[in-house]
């Protein structure tokens, strides 16, 4: 499993969007360019419509991501992928 971008992680505004981002086979995404027709019905089921829209119209924003709001997001997640561990028999270092 990859983390598939349905629009170019290349595209700063919406690099971390957890939208954008979703589990995608690791054959689809490096060796299909992202399979991107299946990406986008995949995301209208699971998101809709409108927010696919909204995702593809923020891609022409200009947004700049603090150090802070950086930071936060990386605690966010590394309590969220602890939660995801726990009970499981792994001994990752997060």
């Amino acid at each position: 499993m990859n983390a598939g971008h349905y629009i170019s992680r290349n595209i700063k505004c919406i690099r971390w969007s957890e939208v954008n981002v979703n589990g995608q086979c690791v054959r689809c995404n490096m060796f299909y360019e992202g399979n991107i027709p299946g990406y986008r019905e995949g995301m209208i089921k699971k998101y809709g419509q409108q927010t696919l829209n909204d995702l593809e119209l923020a891609r022409h924003k200009t947004q700049k991501i603090s150090r802070f709001e950086l930071y936060t997001m990386i605690g966010l997640y590394k309590k969220e992928a602890r939660k995801l561990l726990e009970g499981k028999n792994f001994t990752i270092k997060i």
